[in-house]
């Protein structure tokens, strides 16, 4: 390494998040009938956020798709791997098309300083040497796809020595996305995770699973529950209750993570719209007091 090269402390192993390859002529077309995105706009060129919904219209994982017509690639955290192959395989009996678990490991980079990163506008990915690949999401960090031993190579000619996930899911909350887990599962339709605010619903492509529920609540009705951001000074777990300063519960935690160790805690919600409206702070839970951004992103 250049002596008088800087190690980029900024650098986060995606240690918890994982590949699913949908291979074969029907990929994007077969999986167009369940994802809330539009997979046949993939072009080897485009990556893309969604989610794949129950008969409900419950979010059963949220993903960042990328790829072409005949090899589709899923980005999506490890727990919900083993869900999803096994929620798609009794469909794909009569499709052209077979999932595989991939082995690829990833890397999500910060692009301030970054000046050897390839441009590429949000939602655009580029294939890069040794097998590797880019990945810029409509938000958030830039990601590198690839073996292991290939990161370890372009890490090493870059002078980068990655750290730990947890920075990159506190940046991913300061975007508005909630880094989805089996935690979450079945919990909630997709507005209740502001995916129709973020653009992973496309309302004018074809039917998916559970889209007649999504798109009356999108054209009739009003969701009860949105994610909203928030902050503490000290971890909270997922799933305890957010209450108001008369003590009445308003939502729950979703997510918890920090860019440094001593924190601020960012913290993803699922907060009841009404609740929220009608009440003023300071807000808690049982654990600690916490800030919230009535801001939906």
């Amino acid at each position: 390494m250049d002596a008088h090269r800087q190690p980029l402390a900024q650098a986060f192993r995606l240690d918890h998040f994982a590949l699913l390859h949908l291979e074969g002529a029907d990929a994007a077309a077969f999986f167009q009938g369940y994802a809330t995105c539009d997979t046949q706009r993939l072009d080897g060129t485009q990556a893309l956020e969604g989610a794949l919904c129950n008969r409900q219209g419950q979010v059963l994982a949220t993903f960042l798709a990328w790829g072409t017509a005949e090899a589709l690639t899923l980005r999506l955290h490890e727990t919900l791997v083993a869900p999803v192959s096994a929620f798609l395989e009794p469909y794909l009996r009569f499709a052209k098309c077979a999932l595989r678990t991939g082995e690829a490991q990833g890397l999500a980079l910060p692009t301030n300083g970054l000046s050897t990163l390839p441009s590429l506008a949000p939602g655009a990915t580029a294939p890069a040497a040794d097998g590797l690949v880019w990945v810029q999401p409509p938000a958030g960090d830039r990601e590198l796809w690839g073996e292991n031993a290939a990161l370890a190579r372009w890490c090493a000619s870059e002078g980068i020595e990655p750290g730990p996930e947890s920075p990159w899911l506190a940046r991913t909350l300061a975007a508005g996305r909630l880094p989805f887990t089996a935690d979450h599962s079945g919990q909630d339709l997709p507005q209740g995770f502001n995916l129709d605010r973020i653009g992973a619903v496309d309302f004018k492509k074809g039917c998916y699973l559970g889209q007649e529920i999504v798109a009356r609540l999108h054209y009739r009705g009003q969701p009860k529950r949105r994610l909203y951001l928030g902050e503490s000074a000290a971890p909270l777990a997922v799933g305890e209750a957010v209450r108001d300063s008369s003590g009445n519960p308003l939502g729950t935690v979703l997510a918890c993570a920090a860019e440094e160790t001593s924190g601020p805690y960012r913290l993803a919600l699922s907060l009841s719209v009404k609740g929220l409206e009608n009440t003023v702070g300071p807000f808690s839970t049982d654990t600690a007091p916490l800030t919230i951004n009535p801001d939906l992103s």
